[in-house]
């Protein structure tokens, strides 16, 4: 950085086979205050190729000669002897962190095994990103609020006490053009990922059945087995939760006695319970890679959100009805002397 300072140079960029949320969070920690005037990036190598691939896709080269070295670059880099990795693995207190919550053990905000534990889920989840982007050939990216965008030491610290209250870790992915986010929490005291979107019902079907068949339409050609539905209700009603095989027998489970009432949203739910394998560092990680492609082939690429139908001019009547004008009155004619909006006949006689 001081370098790149006395060389007036505007970056730094680093690559490694280490994973940033963003490009801004670099996952070296500085003991003192960066140089001012040169900003400072990090690229993992597997998103230097994902971009690569994106570009392959799109094929907007301005040669030839562009294209064929960029393809040769993904070649390279493909290739196991290049060095260039995933994420594959949780860190090393991963299995001892889990063993704790099981057990009821208090887990310290400040220690060392809580933070690399969240560390290294931030960047599984963002190697899964670029997983599932050079898969749909569609960009994939994080989903952060404000606060974590600016600052991946906020980041850190608010999934930290998330870790250690809910003894859970969180994520949300937002795939180009889905209907929803992604959602994927990693349940430690249940040992089970749980894969989740959540779409607002259509406003323009009054009846809780309209909205539901509305639903099973869009999830018809899915495969039932591991999903839940969960339809949100008005006046801080309760969830009801039915599974999609029973849901699709008879759209009336979901309701269970919310008479009267219509859900004001779904939510599509997959869960994968893991047992001892959860624990595992290498076993955790594939598991969680395998199932989030399965539930966005069974559930994310099927939905589609609901959108407003454009008004409707009724009836057709009034399309063909001339306006009503208003009756001439000498008295209220601005015209001027010697002009008339119709043709004037003037008529002669005697004196």
């Amino acid at each position: 950085m001081q370098l790149a300072k006395l060389n007036r140079l505007d970056a730094l960029i680093t690559v490694s086979n280490q994973f940033a949320s963003l490009p801004t969070h670099h996952p070296t920690s500085f003991l003192r205050p960066l140089p001012r005037g040169v900003e400072l990036f990090h690229w993992s190598w597997m998103s230097v190729v994902t971009t690569a691939t994106l570009l392959l896709i799109e094929d907007d080269f301005a040669s030839t000669e562009q294209g064929l070295l960029m393809s040769e670059l993904v070649r390279y880099f493909s290739h196991p002897a290049s060095g260039v990795q995933g994420f594959d693995r949780m860190n090393a207190e991963w299995k001892d962190v889990v063993s704790k919550v099981q057990t009821g053990a208090a887990l310290s905000r400040d220690s060392e095994e809580v933070e690399n534990t969240v560390a290294s889920w931030h960047q599984e989840t963002r190697d899964l990103c670029l997983i599932l982007t050079r898969a749909l050939g569609a960009r994939v990216r994080l989903k952060l609020s404000r606060d974590h965008e600016k600052s991946a030491a906020t980041r850190l610290r608010s999934d930290c006490a998330s870790l250690i209250e809910g003894h859970c870790l969180k994520v949300e992915i937002e795939v180009q053009d889905a209907a929803a986010p992604l959602t994927i929490v990693a349940d430690l005291q249940r040992r089970a990922l749980i894969y989740s979107m959540r779409i607002q019902a259509p406003k323009d079907k009054k009846k809780a059945t309209g909205r539901t068949n509305w639903l099973l339409r869009q999830l018809k050609n899915s495969t039932a087995d591991g999903i839940l539905i969960n339809a949100c209700w008005p006046r801080r009603s309760a969830k009801t939760q039915v599974t999609l095989e029973g849901l699709k027998e008879d759209p009336k489970r979901i309701e269970q006695g919310m008479s009267g009432l219509a859900p004001t949203a779904f939510e599509v739910v997959m869960i994968r319970d893991l047992s001892g394998r959860f624990s595992g560092r290498k076993t955790f990680v594939e598991t969680l890679e395998a199932m989030v492609p399965e539930f966005y082939r069974r559930v994310g690429q099927r939905l589609r959100a609901w959108v407003p139908p454009p008004p409707r001019l009724d009836p057709p009547a009034l399309a063909s009805q001339p306006p009503d004008l208003p009756e001439a009155s000498d008295q209220d004619s601005t015209a001027e002397p010697g002009t008339s909006d119709q043709d004037s006949v003037i008529l002669l006689g005697p004196p």
